[in-house]
């Protein structure tokens, strides 16, 4: 599950899960300004998390980079 956070003028993501009871958090900027780009940014991070293309709770998961390939209309 993720859901979107406004921090200053930039949004940011946060995904959580849990495993055994502990709650699990990931918290990751967009880089995003508008409202509308990062609800869609938010909408195909997560159907990309549920397909299992991404992992959001790695080291090197970097939203900013996955959202800005040319080609993510055509992977989603």
């Amino acid at each position: 599950m993720a859901s979107l956070k406004e921090r200053g003028r930039y949004y940011y993501i946060r995904f959580s899960k849990n495993i055994n009871g502990e709650r699990h958090r990931v918290t990751k900027s967009l880089g995003i300004r508008y409202k509308e780009k990062a609800l869609e940014a938010l909408e195909k991070l997560e159907e990309m998390e549920e397909r299992g293309e991404i992992d959001p709770y790695s080291d090197q998961f970097d939203p900013q980079k996955i959202w800005s390939e040319p080609n993510i209309s055509m992977r989603c």
